[in-house]
């Protein structure tokens, strides 16, 4: 029996990508010319912020020399993401639908890469804080999804066996972390996932409201 159940959170609970890359623009400062699409910076979330920005440097390898500053572009993401991370982020449609039906017999916990602090703001901002019994961001540990640290770490707190864990995420990464640790993995594709990451998960859900038919299969 599915005692726990592990979010991701972009992508997986709340909507972020417009905000990210806004402040991704921000960051390589747009005036100038340099800025990426939301399809673009879809396929770079996942890592954590610092991760975010050194994959967006890259698509310009023909910058001028000395043009990106890996340091000065991730404070700039991280001032300007602090000051816009609700302009237009959104709830997934379905979410508390999805998760109120589960709550009765099943602890809750959040897994971000997004930094712990930025993570916390999301979830109390939405109202999610209350459900989720740990929430541990990607600076919260020596080590970061797709690690399983942040995975052992939630179980070993709850005292919960990995065979009565399952993990929700959009990305390769949440589920390398999740088939690390031994939980069971459900792919979210209506989030930032690339085309086939979720065939290596153990469920596949397109909708968030899915979950508690996939939770009540799970033996």
């Amino acid at each position: 029996m599915i005692k726990l159940i592990i979010f991701d959170l972009d992508g997986t609970l709340v909507n972020t990508l417009k905000d990210i890359t806004i402040a991704v623009t921000h960051a390589l400062n747009f005036k100038q010319g340099y800025g990426l699409s939301t399809f673009e910076v879809s396929k770079m979330i996942g890592e954590g912020a610092d991760v975010l920005i050194e994959k967006a440097i890259k698509k310009y390898p023909d910058a001028p020399k000395g043009r990106f500053d890996q340091s000065v572009c991730l404070n700039r993401y991280l001032e300007y993401y602090e000051e816009h991370m609700y302009d237009f982020t959104k709830l997934y449609p379905g979410v508390f639908r999805a998760i109120g039906p589960l709550l009765k017999y099943h602890k809750m916990a959040v897994i971000s890469n997004k930094s712990v602090d930025f993570t916390r703001r999301i979830l109390r901002h939405f109202y999610l804080w209350l459900p989720m019994e740990i929430v541990v961001g990607g600076d919260s540990l020596p080590e970061k999804k797709p690690s399983p640290m942040p995975c052992l770490y939630i179980l070993k707190k709850l005292h919960i066996k990995p065979e009565e864990a399952i993990l929700v995420g959009d990305t390769e990464t949440d589920i390398k972390c999740g088939k690390a640790t031994g939980v069971k993995t459900v792919a979210a594709t209506y989030g930032y996932g690339k085309p086939g990451f979720q065939w290596e998960a153990d469920y596949v859900i397109g909708d968030i409201t899915e979950l508690p038919k996939i939770v009540k299969e799970i033996k």
